[in-house]
C-alpha cells in the first residue's frame, strides 16, 4: 500500500492524505504523466478564448478501486468508524459536493443491488412499513457509526408494536432488518466508498434513496413471487397499489441524483449555484420526518385513500426542494410530471387493480405495467453511465488546470470571475464558491481592479501584490492575456505564480548582505581554489585593502610569513576533512604593519555535497592586544599608587598632612611634589611641598588671571605640561621650572564632595619628558584621587576658614557694628543703676554667632577690643557719669587687651567676664583683673551651672547677675525661689551685689525683691537700645 495525493477538488487545497492505496490504474497513471508534463510556468487554459462544445458542468476523473468525494467551502470531517480500531469505516456518498470522483451509475447500481436483495428476503412478509426505518437506520448508521445500532433496534421494535405485533416478532424482525443495514454498510466498505456527510439535505435525500430502492426490492420480490408460483395467498388491493407508487419512485430518485451530483458549475460563464443554509436543510429535515410520521400513521389503513402515497412524497420532498432551491426549472418540472403520473396511477388504476387477486389472470396486467417502469428505471442508470462516460472525457483538462501549481484565473467581459481553479484556491484563500461569480476576491478595491484589467489588456509580464483571505500579502508574478470566445464574447484569463517564497528568499537575501556588509568582524568568501569572491567592508579596513585590490586574489596576499608552515598544513587538512578551523593567524595590512587575527574559516558545501565554497570570520585582536597592555600598565600605575599610599595618615591641619602625603609621593615616584590650593580670591598658592626644584615657589602665588586658566583646565581632568605650555600662559612658576630645568609636570584635580579646591602636582627633570608624562598620567590621576580622600575635606576646611576670616576682618576693619544699651534699675526705687553695652551687627548675624566665628578663625580678642571701644566712646558722648558693664572673654583679659580699652574710659567700669573656653587659670585671671585699674567685677549666668558658681568662688565678683534661666516663672516655681534665696544669702555675707536678668513680668519682679535681690534687668525694664 502506499499514500497518495488527491486534489480535492475545484475548490480545495491540495492536500496529501495517507490513504492505504492500491496501485495506479493505467488511466490513472497517464493522468499524472500528463499533468506531470506540463509546464508550471505558462499553463494553457483549456476551454478559454476558443470554440469548444465541451462545456461541462462537472469533472470527473476515475478510479473504480477508489473513491473519494468532498464538498466546497466545508472542512474534511475523518470518517466516524476507523477499522484499526476494530470497526468499519463506514463511507457513502452525499450529493452536495462539487466534484464526485467515482463512477455514479455503478455505485447506483451496486446500491439498488443490495436494497433489492434485502426487500426480496423481506418481501413476503408484506410490511412495507419497515422500509422507511431501514431508511433511517442506513442514515444513522451511515453518519454515526455502528454505536447507534440500539437505536435503530428501539426504533424497529417501536414500529413493530405499532402495527399490534406481538413482542417476540417484532424483535426478531427488528434484528433481522438492522442486521441487514449492517450487511449493506459491510458490503459498501468492502468496496472502499469513503466519503463524510456534513450537510443534513445529504443525509435527507440518503433517507428517500434508501426508502425508494427498498419499495422497489418489495415490487420485485412480489413480482418474482407471482411468476414462480411460491406464494399460495392473495395481495390486498393496497399493496398492488403500493406497488405503482414504488416502482415510480425509484425511476425518479436515480435521476435526480445524477443531476443534483452535478450541479455546481466548473466551466467559465455557467451560472453559480448557491450553497443551502443550515436553516433550510434544518427545515426540509423537519418536513420529510412529518411526512414519514404520517406514513407510520396511515400505513395500516386498507382503504384506497391518497394518503397511502407516503413512500413516494417521501421520495419527493426533498427532491424537490433541491431543484426549486437551485433553479433546476426543468428537474422541478419532470418531478411534478412525474409525481402525476404516479397519482394518476394510483387513483385510476388502483380501484381496477383492487379486484385482481393473486391468481387472476388480471394479475398479468399489473405484471405488464410493472415491467415497463422498471425499464424506465433501468434505463435511467444506462442514461447516467453515459453521462459519466462523456463527463470522463472531457474532465481530463479541468484536471490539468487544477492540477496546476499556479493560479488560473478567467473574468468575463465585466471583470466576473468565470473561472477559479485550485491554485488559485490555495494561494489566495477563496474557494471557487466564494470567487465565481464576483470581483476578484484577492483584490483589495476599485483602482487595483482597474490596474489589472490593463495589465490583462496589455499582456504584459508583472509583479502584482494581492490579499490573502486571512489578510496577508501575496506576492505573485501576472502574465495576463485578452480571449474572445467562439461566441464573440470577450475575457480576460490571467495566471498567477506565487512568487511570495522567491521574493522573501531575496528579502532574507538582502537582509544577510547588509548583515555581512555593516558586521563589525571581518568576513570573506573564497572559492575552493582558493579565490577571493566576497570581502566585506571590516575585513577591508583592518587589512588596508580596498575591495577591487582583493577580488580574484588568494588570501595569501594577507600572510605574515610570521608563522611556519606546520600551521597552514594543519589548516588545509582539517578543511579538507569538512571540518572548521580555529586559531589565531599574524596576518600583515597593506602598509606592512602586522596584526593578529582570531579566525573561523569553515568549508560550505552544496546539497549534492559538493565544496563550492569557504567562508572567514576574523576578529581583529589589534584592539584587545592594547587593551590587554594598558590594563597591564594600570595594574602597574595602580600598584604604586597603593605603595605610595601606604603609611600616610590625616595630620591635625591641611598642611601637616599635606606635607607628609608631598615627602610619600616623592619617596615612591622619584619626582618632586607640590600640593597648591585654589584660594578664594582666585589665586594659587603651595600648600605643602617637598623637592629642591619647588622650594623656591612655596610663598609664590599665580595671580588671578592666570590662575583662572589653570583652575579651568585642572577642573577638566589630568594633564600634563612642560614649562611652556599652550594650554597655561607664563606665570611666576613657569620661569622657577625652566631654571631648574623642568621637563614636564602633570597637575591632578583634588576635590571635595566634588568641587575643586587644589592640584597634585609631579614635576619631573627627566630628559624626555612627553614619554614621561604620557607614562605617569594615569599615576597621577590615581594619586590625585587619593589625595582628595586624604586631603579634600581638610583643604576645603581651611578654604572656608580664610573666607570667614576676611569677612569677620571686614567687619571689624569697616565698624559694620555698633553697641546699644540695655539698663539694670534698682528694685526698691525703680532708678536706673547702669547699662550693659551690647553690640549689634548691621548684617543681622546673631552676636554670639559673629563672636563665635571670630575666635575660630583667630580675630575673637580684635572682635572683643573693636565692639568694647565702640561702646565706650558712645557711652562716654551719651551716657557721661553712669555705670557700664563691659563684656570680655577671660582670653581677652589674660591678653591685657582689656586693660588698654578700659583704661580709656572716664566713667565706671564693670567687667562682665563671659566665658567661651574653660578657664584653667583663676589666679593668672585674678591678676590680670586687677591690673585693669578702678573697675568692678562680674560673673554672669549665675545659677545656671557648676562653672559659674565657680567663677563666684574664685573670682570674688562684686557684681553677680542671676541667670534668665533661674529667673523664669520664679514667682509660681518653688525650687527656682529656693536657689535664688541661696544666692541671696551668699550675696548678703559677701556684700556682693545681685542684679536679676531676664526679667519680663512685674511678678517676676516683686518675687525677686521679696528674696533680697537689690537690681533687676530685662525687658520688664527696657529693651536693648541704641543710645541717641
Amino acid at each position: 500500500m502506499r499514500p497518495v495525493t488527491v486534489s480535492e477538488s475545484v475548490n480545495d487545497r491540495p492536500a496529501t492524505t495517507n490513504v492505504p492505496h492500491p496501485p495506479p490504474s493505467r488511466s490513472t497513471r497517464m493522468t499524472q504523466n500528463t499533468i506531470a508534463a506540463t509546464s508550471p510556468a505558462r499553463p494553457t487554459v483549456p476551454g478559454v478564448g476558443r470554440s469548444t462544445s465541451r462545456r461541462t458542468r462537472t469533472n470527473v476523473m476515475e478510479d473504480t478501486r477508489s473513491f473519494e468525494h468532498t464538498m466546497s467551502g466545508h472542512r474534511r470531517g475523518p470518517p466516524y468508524l476507523r477499522r484499526d480500531n476494530k470497526s468499519y469505516t463506514v463511507c457513502t456518498m452525499g450529493i452536495t459536493g462539487s466534484t464526485v470522483r467515482v463512477s455514479v451509475a455503478r455505485w447506483g447500481l451496486l446500491y439498488l443491488a443490495v436494497g433489492l436483495i434485502v426487500a426480496f428476503v423481506q418481501s413476503d412478509n408484506g410490511q412495507t412499513a419497515w422500509y422507511p426505518a431501514i431508511a433511517v437506520g442506513v442514515a444513522l448508521l451511515l453518519l454515526h457509526g455502528l454505536r447507534w445500532w440500539p437505536v435503530v433496534l428501539a426504533v424497529e421494535l417501536v414500529v413493530s408494536g405499532a402495527q399490534h405485533w406481538q413482542l417476540t416478532g417484532g424483535l426478531v424482525s427488528a434484528i433481522v432488518t438492522t442486521g441487514e443495514i449492517v450487511a449493506m454498510v459491510w458490503l459498501l466498505h468492502r468496496f472502499r466508498f469513503r466519503t463524510t456527510f456534513e450537510r443534513v439535505d445529504d443525509v435527507v435525500l440518503m433517507g428517500a434513496i434508501a426508502t425508494a430502492v427498498a419499495m422497489a426490492g418489495s415490487a420485485l420480490g412480489n413480482l418474482a413471487l407471482h411468476l414462480t408460483n411460491s406464494s399460495h395467498w392473495s395481495y390486498t388491493d393496497g399493496w398492488k397499489i403500493w406497488t405503482v407508487g414504488d416502482l415510480t419512485g425509484t425511476v425518479l430518485v436515480l435521476p435526480t441524483l445524477l443531476l443534483l451530483s452535478h450541479r455546481q458549475p466548473t466551466t467559465p460563464g455557467a451560472p453559480v449555484l448557491p450553497r443551502s443554509s443550515r436553516l433550510e436543510a434544518q427545515v426540509v429535515s423537519l418536513l420529510t420526518a412529518g411526512v414519514l410520521a404520517r406514513y407510520f400513521a396511515t400505513v395500516r389503513v386498507h382503504e384506497l385513500t391518497i394518503v397511502n402515497a407516503g413512500p413516494l412524497t417521501l421520495c419527493l420532498m426533498p427532491i424537490i426542494w433541491i431543484a426549486v432551491r437551485f433553479g433546476l426549472a426543468r428537474t422541478a418540472a419532470l418531478i411534478v410530471a412525474l409525481d402525476g403520473v404516479a397519482v394518476v396511477a394510483y387513483v385510476g388504476i388502483g380501484p381496477h387493480l383492487s379486484t385482481i387477486t393473486i391468481d387472476s389472470p388480471d394479475s398479468l396486467d399489473l405484471v405488464t405495467l410493472q415491467l415497463p417502469i422498471l425499464a424506465v428505471g433501468l434505463a435511467a442508470l444506462g442514461v447516467a453511465a453515459a453521462i459519466e462516460a462523456v463527463q470522463r472525457a472531457v474532465g481530463l483538462e479541468r484536471v490539468l488546470i487544477d492540477a496546476s501549481p499556479v493560479a488560473i484565473v478567467a473574468l468575463d467581459e465585466d471583470g466576473i470571475v468565470q473561472s477559479w481553479n485550485a491554485a488559485a484556491e490555495q494561494i489566495f484563500g477563496y474557494s471557487a464558491a466564494e470567487a465565481i461569480g464576483h470581483t476578484p476576491p484577492m483584490v483589495a478595491n476599485a483602482q487595483e481592479l482597474d490596474e489589472q484589467r490593463n495589465r490583462f489588456v496589455s499582456g504584459e509580464v508583472t509583479i502584482v501584490q494581492y490579499r490573502h483571505k486571512n489578510g496577508s500579502v501575496v506576492t505573485g508574478r501576472l502574465f495576463g492575456s485578452s480571449v474572445v470566445g467562439a461566441d464573440g464574447k470577450w475575457g480576460r484569463v490571467g495566471i498567477i505564480e506565487d512568487i511570495s517564497k522567491e521574493v522573501a528568499a531575496i528579502e532574507r537575501q538582502a537582509l544577510l548582505n547588509t548583515a555581512f556588509d555593516q558586521a563589525g568582524e571581518a568576513i570573506i568568501i573564497t572559492t575552493p581554489e582558493p579565490a577571493i569572491i566576497y570581502a566585506n567592508p571590516a575585513a577591508l579596513n583592518s587589512s588596508g585593502w580596498s575591495l577591487a585590490e582583493v577580488l580574484g586574489e588568494n588570501p595569501r596576499i594577507f600572510k605574515s610569513g610570521q608563522q611556519g608552515p606546520e600551521l597552514y598544513a594543519q589548516l588545509w587538512q582539517t578543511l579538507m576533512n569538512g571540518e572548521r578551523w580555529e586559531g589565531i593567524l599574524v596576518n600583515r595590512r597593506k602598509s606592512g604593519d602586522l596584526y593578529e587575527e582570531r579566525c573561523t574559516i569553515g568549508p560550505v558545501f552544496s546539497a549534492q555535497g559538493k565544496l563550492i565554497a569557504y567562508v572567514a570570520v576574523k576578529h581583529d585582536l589589534s584592539r584587545e592586544r592594547l587593551l590587554e597592555a594598558d590594563l597591564e600598565r594600570s595594574v602597574q600605575i595602580r600598584g604604586t599608587a597603593l605603595q605610595a599610599m601606604e603609611h600616610i595618615e590625616r595630620q591635625a591641619t591641611a598642611h601637616d598632612t599635606a606635607h607628609a602625603f608631598c615627602e610619600r609621593i616623592a619617596q615612591v615616584t622619584g619626582t618632586e611634589v607640590v600640593v597648591a590650593t585654589f584660594r578664594h580670591n582666585g589665586s594659587i598658592t603651595a600648600l605643602a611641598h617637598h623637592g629642591a626644584t619647588v622650594s623656591g615657589i612655596a610663598d609664590v602665588a599665580i595671580p588671578q588671571e592666570m590662575a583662572e586658566i589653570y583652575l579651568r583646565v585642572t577642573n577638566e581632568g589630568s594633564w600634563a605640561s612642560s614649562p611652556i605650555s599652550p594650554r597655561v600662559p607664563t606665570s611666576p612658576w613657569t620661569a622657577h621650572f625652566i631654571a631648574h630645568q623642568v621637563s614636564g609636570t602633570l597637575q591632578a584635580a583634588i576635590r571635595s564632595e566634588g568641587r575643586l579646591v587644589g592640584a597634585l602636582i609631579l614635576i619631573t627633570r627627566a630628559p624626555n619628558g612627553a614619554t614621561w608624562m604620557a607614562e605617569h598620567l594615569d599615576l597621577a590621576d590615581e594619586l590625585g584621587s587619593f589625595a582628595s580622600v586624604l586631603l579634600g575635606s581638610q583643604i576645603d576646611a581651611e578654604l572656608e576658614r580664610e573666607v570667614s576670616k576676611d569677612r569677620i576682618a571686614g567687619v571689624i576693619e569697616r565698624h559694620e557694628f555698633h553697641p546699644v544699651f540695655q539698663p539694670f534699675v534698682s528694685l526698691e526705687t525703680g532708678e536706673v543703676g547702669g547699662y550693659e553695652a551690647l553690640t549689634r551687627f548691621d548684617d543681622g548675624t546673631r552676636p554670639d554667632l559673629m563672636i563665635t566665628e571670630a575666635w575660630n578663625v583667630g580675630l575673637g580678642l580684635e572682635m572683643e577690643e573693636a565692639c568694647a571701644r565702640e561702646a565706650i566712646v558712645m557711652a562716654q558722648r551719651m551716657l557721661p557719669g553712669m555705670s557700664i558693664s563691659l563684656n570680655f572673654s577671660p582670653e581677652t583679659v589674660l591678653s591685657g587687651r582689656a586693660a588698654l580699652v578700659v583704661a580709656s574710659a572716664n566713667f565706671q567700669v564693670v567687667v562682665e567676664v563671659t566665658e567661651h573656653t574653660a578657664i584653667t587659670d583663676y589666679p593668672a585671671l585674678r591678676a590680670a583683673l586687677e591690673g585693669c585699674g578702678k573697675i568692678k567685677v562680674s560673673v554672669d549666668d549665675a545659677g545656671a551651672g557648676f562653672a559659674s558658681m565657680r567663677h563666684i568662688l574664685e573670682l570674688h565678683p562684686d557684681v553677680v547677675k542671676l541667670d534668665i534661666a533661674l529667673i523664669r516663672d520664679i514667682d509660681t516655681d518653688l525650687g527656682r525661689q529656693a536657689l535664688a534665696a541661696g544666692l541671696c544669702h551668699y550675696a548678703a555675707e559677701t556684700g556682693t551685689v545681685l542684679i536679676a536678668e531676664g526679667v519680663e513680668t512685674q511678678a517676676e519682679a516683686d518675687m525677686v525683691r521679696r528674696l533680697g535681690v537689690q537690681h533687676g534687668q530685662g525687658y520688664h525694664f527696657g529693651k536693648p537700645a541704641r543710645i541717641g
